[in-house]
């Protein structure tokens, strides 16, 4: 059985085209499942695009040809902007003339 550590290893590489940046990076993963020769993978769509969820798709199924998982299945759940954001702080910096 694959672990997760090991799939979110995998994901590390699939990259969300509009931003370049994996979906391990950009906090999308929600949910790994794994059993056997199968893992389930929940990723959250917010504000992708459906030619983009094919292609992250079409990434995910490839990232786990070299784990041996013979069935690979990504499901979408909705998901606010500030649920994906992991900043706990902001900090503004204002200059002013005058």
């Amino acid at each position: 059985m694959v672990s997760e550590k090991q799939v979110r290893a995998g994901l590390k590489n699939v990259i969300v085209p509009e931003v370049e940046r994996s979906l391990i990076d950009l906090n999308l993963v929600r949910k790994i499942t794994s059993s056997e020769n199968k893992v389930t993978v929940t990723l959250a769509s917010t504000a992708l695009g459906p030619e983009v969820k094919e292609y992250i798709t079409a990434g995910v199924k490839a990232a786990m040809n070299p784990l041996k998982i013979a069935d690979a299945t990504v499901e979408y759940t909705e998901a606010k902007p500030a649920d994906l954001n992991e900043n706990k702080y902001i900090i503004a910096v204002m200059s002013g003339k005058g």
